[in-house]
Formats: C-alpha cells, sequence, structure tokens
C-alpha cells in the first residue's frame, strides 16, 4: 500500500492506494475519525459486489453500520435524494463525529460528500472509490455537489474527506464501458501533464482491457499526484485549479444536453478535443497537437464530438460555474502540457464553440 500525503493548511489527509483494501477499511478509518456509527451510501450493484466485504471490516473495527443505496446515474444527485439521505443520518442519530463513506464513482462521491458537507455543518466523509474516473478525480480535492434542471453541480459545497481509499482490485470487477468512459478524464491528466504522460496513456492502450493492467497502478498515481499538487495550491479553485477543468466548458454542456445519458468522461473526452480543435484553428496550438489528442481519444473509443449544435452548446455552457457577468474562464490549449485558463467574453465563446464544430 502506498500512502500520499494531501497537504493542506488545514482539513489535510491521506490517500492510500494498493491491492485488497477493502478489507483493511475499518481499521484505515479508525485511525483518522473518532465516531462510532457510519453509513454507507452507494447503489445496489456495488453493495452486491462489495457490501459483504466492507461490512465484515467495519463491524470488525467495532462500528454500527447503516447503508443506503441511491439509484446509478446522475439523476441520483437530486434534492429529493439528498434530503431522504440526510433525513436517514437525523433518524438513527448520527453526530458530527460519525462518518459517511462514498462507496462508488463520481455520483455517489458528489451526492454523499454533499450529505457530509452539510448534515450538521460537517460530519466526517470517506471516499473508497469505484471507478477510475473518481479514484483520479472526483474522490480528491473537497468537491462536493447536487444538481439543478438548469445544469450540473449547481449546488454544492468543498468539503475534504478524512481519507480516500483506492483499491486497485475493484477495477476488475466494474463494467468495460464505465472503465472506457473513465479514461475521457485520464487523457485530459495526460494533456495537462505533456508528452510523458500522455505517451504513456497511449501506450497503456489495451483492447481486451482497456488500460492494461502493467500500467494502471502508475497512471493512476500520476494523477493522483498531479491532482494532489494542484489543490495543495489552489483548493478553492480561484486560478491553477481551474486547469483541471480542461475539457469540461463544453463536456458538462453535453452532459447536460444529454441528459446525463452520456457518461461524464466520454464527454470530457469530446469537450478536450473540440477545445483542441478550437485551438488549433485560433493558431494557439499546432495542428500535430490537436490531431495527436483525436486520435489518443479515439483510441480509447472515446467521442471526439457531439450532434449538439453551435446554440445548444452555448446555452447550456452559460451555467458552467466558471462564469462571471458578462464572460467565462475556458481552459485553453496551446500544447500537449501546455493548458491556460483565458477570460472570454461570452461572444468569444460562441465562436469556440464554432470553429469547434466546423469541419
Amino acid at each position: 500500500m502506498n500512502t500520499i500525503s494531501v497537504d493542506l493548511t488545514s482539513d489535510s489527509y491521506q490517500i492510500y492506494v494498493g491491492d485488497c483494501l477493502l478489507s483493511q477499511t475499518g481499521k484505515l478509518i479508525h485511525s483518522c475519525t473518532s465516531g462510532s456509527k457510519i453509513i454507507v451510501i452507494t447503489h445496489s450493484d456495488l453493495q452486491d459486489l462489495y457490501g459483504a466485504k466492507l461490512l465484515a471490516s467495519l463491524e470488525t473495527a467495532g462500528y454500527s453500520v447503516t447503508t443506503a443505496t441511491v439509484p446509478a446515474g446522475e439523476h441520483a444527485k437530486s434534492f429529493e435524494l439528498y434530503q431522504k439521505l440526510i433525513n436517514t443520518l437525523a433518524e438513527n442519530h448520527f453526530t458530527r463525529e460519525d462518518i459517511v463513506i462514498a462507496l462508488g464513482g463520481g455520483v455517489i462521491g458528489d451526492l454523499a460528500g454533499f450529505v457530509a458537507a452539510t448534515y450538521m455543518r460537517g460530519c466526517s466523509l470517506i471516499h473508497i472509490p469505484t471507478s477510475l474516473l473518481a479514484m483520479i478525480d472526483s474522490s480528491i480535492g473537497g468537491k462536493t455537489a447536487i444538481n439543478l434542471p438548469f445544469g450540473k453541480n449547481l449546488v454544492g459545497a468543498f468539503y475534504n474527506p478524512r481519507a480516500v481509499i483506492v483499491d486497485l482490485e475493484l477495477l476488475n470487477s466494474i463494467p468495460v464501458s464505465l472503465l472506457q468512459d473513465s479514461c475521457g478524464e485520464l487523457i485530459k491528466y495526460g494533456v495537462l501533464s505533456g508528452r510523458e504522460l500522455f505517451n504513456k496513456i497511449a501506450l497503456a492502450r489495451n483492447p481486451m482491457q482497456v488500460i492494461d493492467e502493467a500500467y494502471r497502478k502508475e497512471l493512476i498515481q500520476a494523477c493522483i499526484e498531479i491532482k494532489k499538487s494542484t489543490i495543495e495550491t489552489d483548493f478553492k479553485e480561484t486560478g491553477l485549479r481551474k486547469l483541471l477543468n480542461l475539457g469540461h466548458t463544453l463536456g458538462h454542456a453535453v452532459e447536460t444536453l444529454s441528459n446525463f445519458e452520456l457518461g461524464h468522461g466520454s464527454c470530457v473526452a469530446a469537450g478536450t478535443v473540440m477545445m483542441a480543435k478550437a485551438c488549433a484553428k485560433l493558431n494557439l496550438c499546432s495542428y500535430e497537437d490537436a490531431e495527436s489528442i483525436a486520435k489518443l481519444t479515439q483510441s480509447y473509443a472515446l467521442p471526439t464530438s457531439t450532434l449538439f449544435d453551435v446554440e445548444e452548446l452555448y446555452n447550456a455552457a452559460l451555467y458552467d460555474k466558471k462564469s462571471h457577468a458578462d464572460s467565462i474562464d475556458v481552459a485553453l490549449i496551446y500544447g500537449i502540457g501546455d493548458v491556460r485558463i483565458k477570460r472570454k467574453s461570452f461572444a468569444e465563446l460562441k465562436q469556440l464553440i464554432e470553429l469547434a464544430k466546423e469541419d
């Protein structure tokens, strides 16, 4: 097991990365919390796969455990389910010292995280990510949220976990389609980091395993280190952290317009490639780099564009959390390993979308 420390002014925490960590969860949680009650928030498929092993570990450590299952998919991030979960905590007399475990991917992490952030103004939170996307991105950095009809993650809070437990073995039992979708965020990290990581992601492609198992731990830890160093510098996303939103301005627009039928990673992949295409046309990055990003995305069988038109994308993008009164902060690609945040007027945003959609 490797331990990666996220060092913040307050609320520092550990990320544990290794195999067979689920059976050690009770001990790991006991080392960083003081509560006696735990609620595990997950969905039914994950409960069937991992619930018994997790429960055994928690009960062996002396915890009283409640399990709450929610539907899979973005629609679970609703006020109705949030309120139901908050009520469950109150009905079971949870205190601020007690613990919420998010056992799942990005959706479960966002929802359970927001529950933990707001119940009694904050109780202990543990992330056990089950998807690649959650392991390398959404479980790290303290972002929690639920959705509104207008867009994704419009209600939320920054709230750090007490620990993140990354059990690599969990990747072996998730659907191939979900692992493939998560690679949209993996490629984003490659574009942000530079040629070394970008080329390793290309080498790791394995049609049978999506990502070759020989590369998984190395790539996951590389992405975690990038996310860690970024949030240590800019936790509240006032500057540097905005770079992690590469592909998300258009990606979130596509995701919202699809009524969340398309996976988050796939939407980020499409948003990244489309932004690279627009940046090449503006002579910000080379056509060669834009083509490299598109080819890597295609090699992972991820989308590189969308059928939604310019007006639809533009109107959806206006609800992006990085928008201001008459402008928006956009992650622009100047090269692989050279991504910069630029404030663009809404007219300039529309031009970017038009360029991204042009043949």
